[in-house]
């Protein structure tokens, strides 16, 4: 699987939002799977959570610049590309966006990934992306999603988008 490209992100400990549960087990579980099962190497296969070990002097630790450098870092005219991303998400001003571990909703044009932007460069890469969503919504708006969904069809990218809503207190 020399012309193969996966990158798994799960975040569990936001520094502005309630912890999401089980994120970086399941980012874990689907690199395992990559490495073991798939017998992909490790230098095409990412790991990006909030405990990942790095390969080398480059930190994997899920902030917005980690992510963007990661990215940039897959080479061109690879085969496939896989990009998993479980975490928050919002729809701000008609777009998407993909909240890294630092992001803040106050500043999120700054501190977000826009999907559109994303699908954009993970083309660059790779012509035939499978891109896997969980996201979750602190805002509880229902327009999240909608947007992924349309540019996703329109550039023949294979999605998959999972949406939930953090657990609402009584308190």
């Amino acid at each position: 699987m020399n012309n193969f490209w996966a990158i798994c992100i799960g975040i569990e400990e936001y520094l502005h939002y309630q912890p999401l549960r089980g994120a970086e087990n399941r980012a874990q579980a689907l690199y395992r799977y990559f490495f073991a099962e798939s017998n992909l190497p490790s230098d095409q296969l990412l790991l990006l959570t909030d405990t990942s070990p790095s390969p080398g002097k480059r930190s994997t630790y899920p902030n917005h610049n980690n992510i963007l450098e990661w990215i940039n870092d897959i080479p061109v005219n690879i085969e496939y590309c896989w990009f998993f991303f479980q975490g928050y998400g919002i729809n701000y001003q008609g777009e998407d966006y993909l909240l890294p571990i630092d992001s803040n909703i106050n500043t999120v044009t700054q501190t977000g990934i826009k999907v559109r932007s994303l699908f954009e460069k993970l083309q660059t890469r790779s012509k035939n992306l499978l891109v896997i969503l969980d996201l979750q919504n602190p805002l509880k708006d229902g327009k999240l999603g909608q947007v992924t969904l349309k540019i996703a069809q329109k550039k023949g990218i294979s999605l998959i988008f999972f949406l939930s809503f953090p657990f609402l207190s009584k308190h």
